[in-house]
């Protein structure tokens, strides 16, 4: 249950964060812009209300877009048609707007802006990883890269693989490297030694035959 908030108490906001971000999370990605705008019209009350209807951006607005982008960044999925790559791109964007908005009229020192910025790299290879289809997301997670850029490369190198046109080309790459590696066929020699074991000359012609012509049927020259 989303709590509504009035923007007088901390910790309702940071209740309704956490609520948000789990509905957005359990939500069908389709639907994500409607819940959004569900949440903002009707969990805002008294003066929160007021600040959002009467855009008193200077205070209020700043925190509530930091707010917005921590619920998508928390939520994001892949989409239908996204690749892995271009996916990637959009949590890293997110990631580095969200970090501004958090730096935004801030008096943080440099070590503590580092500290920020690398815990949202976390998140973002966290939400990445987990944001991806499910034929993949195993996969890339067992794999236990250490920075987006790396699932990013990872993951779209494992799609790339699983294309069915890949695997043709492969296969065909396989097969032309073992007819080029399998020795020539001697049917002189192959005559001889069916010979030497006593079948007749017809047999051994009609084997030499076989072996020259292996899609021939030996009936067909009875025909």
């Amino acid at each position: 249950m989303i709590p509504k908030i009035d923007g007088t108490k901390q910790n309702l906001v940071k209740e309704f964060i956490n609520a948000s971000t789990y509905a957005m999370k359990n939500i069908h990605p389709a639907e994500e812009h409607t819940l959004l705008e569900a949440i903002l019209c009707t969990k805002f009350k008294d003066k929160a209300m007021t600040d959002f209807q009467t855009c008193k951006i200077n205070k209020y607005l700043g925190k509530r877009s930091t707010a917005h982008l921590q619920i998508e960044f928390n939520s994001l999925k892949q989409r239908h048609n996204e690749s892995a790559q271009d996916f990637g791109r959009r949590v890293d964007l997110l990631a580095m707007e969200l970090f501004e908005s958090m730096e935004e009229r801030k008096d943080h020192t440099a070590k503590q802006k580092q500290a920020i910025l690398e815990n949202i790299k976390e998140l973002a290879l966290h939400n990445y990883q987990t944001g991806l289809h499910e034929d993949i997301k195993l996969l890339v997670r067992s794999q236990r890269y250490t920075s987006l850029a790396e699932a990013i490369t990872g993951a779209t190198a494992e799609k790339r693989s699983e294309d069915p046109t890949n695997a043709t080309t492969r296969l065909q790459g396989k097969l032309n490297t073992n007819r080029q590696n399998k020795p020539p066929i001697n049917s002189q020699s192959i005559v001889k030694s069916v010979g030497n074991t006593g079948t007749t000359a017809k047999t051994a012609k009609a084997a030499v035959t076989l072996i020259d012509f292996p899609y021939r049927n030996p009936k067909d020259d009875h025909a």
